[in-house]
């Protein structure tokens, strides 16, 4: 699950199931996946470099090719470039991006801005994995070595996965999943949708329906079987999903254009008309505050 949700998961596992069930249950995010893969499994021989070391290493790599910029050469000395360059960086990671398929790209477009530009970050990422390669293991690759150790070592053989609170998912994260129904005894997503058959692609909840429909893609690469998918309401799953009438009317009726009106009194509802989005985050933290 994502890392902020991490630790509230724990306490509901533990407050759900008690202190010794709950000892048979492991909450982890992928980067706490990774830690426990790396104790088990071996870590990568070099330093991980992370947080602010990242944005140095990445400062290096550009000075040490700025003869070579025409398009990005007055940017190289911004940190703010430096850092919009390692977030995009990152993404490539995550998507497994890698610099030869930047450049291949990039020699396919015609010539102009776009194609410098790509051919540039394309240059700019590779002296940043040569030079961080020389002495470090990026972070950005971390999840790329639990995969290798996945594929040496069953992990998940006999476990019970279930994935929860995710819209979507990383290329990265996707091999995991993929180790994930290969080895284990079973593998749970939930996934936060509307109704089964809605595929307005305008939704807000189009994004996780595409998740879906990759994860069951993934179930027929890997051949494991789809179980099927059970759609949890208020009615089946044991709880109410709110316990205010107003806010299961503006779920229904939020996106709807011709709305119905509710018309029962409530203090559920804050209606704010605020000049910027300053204020609105001004007004939400004062909000915090109260409560």
């Amino acid at each position: 699950m994502p890392r902020q949700f991490t630790f509230e998961s724990d306490k509901g596992v533990l407050d759900a199931m008690g202190p010794k069930a709950a000892c048979d249950v492991e909450v982890l995010s992928f980067s706490r996946l990774a830690d426990v893969i790396f104790k088990q499994c071996g870590a990568p021989t070099k330093p991980i470099l992370k947080d602010g070391a990242n944005a140095a290493m990445l400062a290096l790599a550009i000075e040490n090719i700025k003869d070579t910029l025409r398009f990005f050469a007055r940017h190289r000395n911004s940190a703010g470039f430096v850092q919009k360059m390692l977030g995009q960086i990152r993404a490539f990671k995550q998507n497994l991006i890698t610099p030869d398929a930047l450049q291949s790209s990039a020699e396919a477009l015609p010539d102009g801005y776009l194609k410098e530009k790509l051919r540039e970050t394309a240059l700019i990422y590779r002296a940043y994995d040569a030079l961080v390669a020389q002495s470090f293991f990026d972070d950005g690759d971390v999840l790329g070595a639990v995969y290798d150790r996945l594929r040496e070592t069953p992990y998940f053989r006999g476990k019970l996965v279930v994935i929860d609170d995710f819209a979507a998912f990383s290329a990265q994260e996707y091999r995991l999943i993929e180790q994930m129904l290969l080895q284990a005894e079973d593998v749970w997503v939930t996934l936060c949708l509307d109704a089964p058959d809605n595929t307005d692609p305008a939704s807000p909840f189009a994004l996780t329906r595409r998740t879906a429909a990759r994860l069951r893609q993934l179930c027929e690469k890997t051949g494991v079987p789809f179980g099927g998918m059970r759609t949890l309401t208020q009615d089946n799953c044991g709880y109410a999903v709110y316990d205010s009438a107003a806010l299961v009317h503006l779920e229904q009726n939020l996106y709807v254009p011709a709305p119905a009106v509710f018309e029962a009194p409530t203090g559920d509802l804050t209606l704010c008309a605020a000049p910027g989005i300053r204020e609105e985050c001004d007004l939400a933290a004062m909000q915090i505050r109260a409560l």
